[in-house]
């Protein structure tokens, strides 16, 4: 049995292991990637024996040879096999957990962890082509519906009326150089190319909703199924408590499930929600061509509503109303406007790849192709989004784009092979240069300690917050690494390849930290202890002092014989 990731190793006549897990006797060969990609070999397994003083496993052959495998404990933990090329990656915080990942066939995956063991994932795969069969029927119904009534012509004129009012959109006259041609036709979804890459995706905590900017030019809107979750509020078990209390031993230490595990949350219908089916609520169609950048900003920015920031490859910004599903503004340029509307509506030269949000002082900013990052003030009104700074000095394209909370700073990752800090304010100047040696293709910030994850090529580095040097390095991936999340609620980053796999890291901790913490608070302690000790002394020398000057005072006034 290997205690560090407390698994039993099984072989009988093989040339390699099968994975078990102790507690429930589940076989987790497939999640764990020691095993996943070896083939058969002409030598089969005899003995084999775990050392806790290496942390290594020695298993001898039937060639007389001997392999060792040593535990890393900045290896791959579960490894999520897939048939495409992943391309996104996004998770919910509430509970339970879930993991979507979003590929090149236009699929979105709900990933989540069994509550036996925390090696093996349930998925459930949701696609594209049916949601918008399922828009089109509903187009369909609705166009019988509003058919002409002879009888009746007013009538009509209003529904047509209210159905483009609906839609609170206006056709462009001009085609963006980045755009994909296509014709002229009322339904926009049926002209859209059969390109349908899910570029990025983000899930909405406060609306239980999970949108995917796609390829085709369309964003999806998805959520979980109202109908569903009033059915199982119904038949939902009044003594769950009782259930779990029977049943825990059955359940992993780390499953949520139980008492101890369990986190508070506002919204205590999550768990029905996410049992219940997952449809596609909304398709917002106003991109010319492929969607690249989403940004939610609600409550938590101190808005009355939730908005969706949205751009990509036509260089324009749309602000969408996500509780309506409607198209709210645009970017406008207001310099611009004196040369034509369509040039207005450009928020760069390039084509828009990632974007990002800036809490503290309320602004957005976007990467662009043309090597420069944009930084905008946020505003709901598109003539009001006022263009701050810029910031310059890649030699490639920039890739990734991402404000760190923690040290306050935006972090830029590039096609030429760095990584740059720029200060938060003023100037924004670039104050430090990471050399990468490789393209950053994905990237992200971890939100408890501030260190920069990069997904270099097919191989993770975390950057240190304070001295920005390489704490750890995560080596596993066959492809390039499109998408980085770091989970806090498990401490685990999880990464998406173009190698048809998902694999979940343990997240670096900053152990020197806690280390100082530990020994100010022990410096705290001596300290303490030596002044309490240097009061004590000094209430005693006054009781003695005390002492004596009474005892002067009683001799002093003793009658004289």
């Amino acid at each position: 049995m290997c205690q560090k990731n407390k698994t039993i190793w099984v072989s009988g006549g093989t040339s390699y292991a099968s994975l078990f897990d102790p507690k429930s006797g589940e076989n987790v060969s497939d999640f764990i990637g020691t095993f996943q990609t070896q083939e058969e070999e002409q030598y089969t397994l005899q003995i084999m024996k775990y050392f806790p003083e290496f942390n290594q496993v020695v298993a001898s052959t039937s060639r007389r040879h001997l392999i060792v495998w040593k535990y890393n404990t900045s290896g791959c933990i579960t490894a999520l096999k897939c048939k495409s090329h992943i391309e996104t990656l996004t998770y919910t915080r509430k509970i339970p957990i879930l993991i979507f990942s979003g590929n090149n066939e236009g699929t979105i995956t709900k990933w989540e962890r069994m509550q036996s063991n925390h090696f093996m994932f349930s998925k459930e795969a949701f696609m594209l082509s049916d949601a918008k069969n399922k828009k089109k029927k509903n187009h369909t119904v609705e166009d019988s519906n509003g058919s002409m009534d002879n009888n009746n012509p007013g009538k009509n004129e209003v529904k047509t009326e209210n159905k483009f009012n609906h839609r609170n959109v206006r056709k462009p006259e001009y085609v963006s150089q980045y755009s994909f041609r296509k014709k002229s036709s009322e339904n926009k979804m049926e002209d859209r190319h059969q390109n349908k890459t899910i570029t990025r995706s983000v899930f909405v905590e406060e609306l239980d909703v999970l949108v995917a900017a796609c390829e085709d030019s369309n964003i999806y809107v998805w959520g979980f199924d109202d109908k569903a979750v009033d059915v199982f509020k119904s038949t939902e078990p009044s003594d769950i408590t009782l259930l779990v209390k029977k049943y825990a031993i059955l359940l992993s230490p780390q499953s949520q499930l139980l008492p101890d595990n369990q986190t508070k949350h506002d919204d205590d219908k999550s768990v029905t929600n996410r049992v219940a089916g997952f449809i596609c609520k909304h398709i917002l169609t106003e991109h010319f061509s492929c969607v690249t950048s989403l940004l939610v900003l609600g409550k938590q920015q101190g808005l009355q509503k939730t908005y969706l920031l949205s751009a990509g490859w036509d260089s324009r910004i749309c602000i969408w109303d996500l509780e309506k599903g409607r198209l709210h503004d645009m970017f406008r340029n207001t310099s611009k406007l004196a040369f034509s509307q369509d040039q207005a509506e450009l928020a760069c030269d390039g084509i828009i790849i990632d974007m990002a949000y800036n809490p503290k002082s309320k602004e957005f900013a976007y990467a662009s192709s043309d090597k420069m990052v944009y930084i905008r003030r946020f505003s709901l009104s598109g003539n009001e989004m006022i263009l701050l700074n810029t910031l310059q000095g890649h030699e490639g394209e920039i890739t990734c784009i991402r404000w760190n909370d923690i040290i306050e700073k935006w972090v830029t990752g590039s096609e030429d092979g760095t990584i740059r800090i720029w200060s938060g304010s003023k100037l924004n100047e670039c104050e430090q240069i990471l050399a990468a040696q490789g393209t950053i293709h994905s990237m992200c910030i971890d939100s408890d300690n501030g260190a920069i994850v990069a997904g270099i090529q097919d191989t993770i580095k975390v950057y240190d917050p304070e001295e920005f040097h390489i704490v750890q390095t995560n080596i596993g991936h066959t492809d390039i690494i499109k998408s980085i999340i770091h989970i806090p609620e498990r401490s685990q980053y999880v990464s998406g390849s173009w190698d048809e796999t998902i694999r979940i890291w343990n997240s670096w901790r900053n152990t020197k930290k806690a280390k100082k913490s530990k020994q100010n608070g022990k410096k705290r302690d001596t300290f303490s202890s030596f002044k309490a000790e240097i009061e004590e002394g000094l209430k005693s020398r006054v009781e003695v002092d005390e002492d004596m000057t009474s005892e002067q005072t009683s001799e002093s006034s003793a009658p004289v014989a």
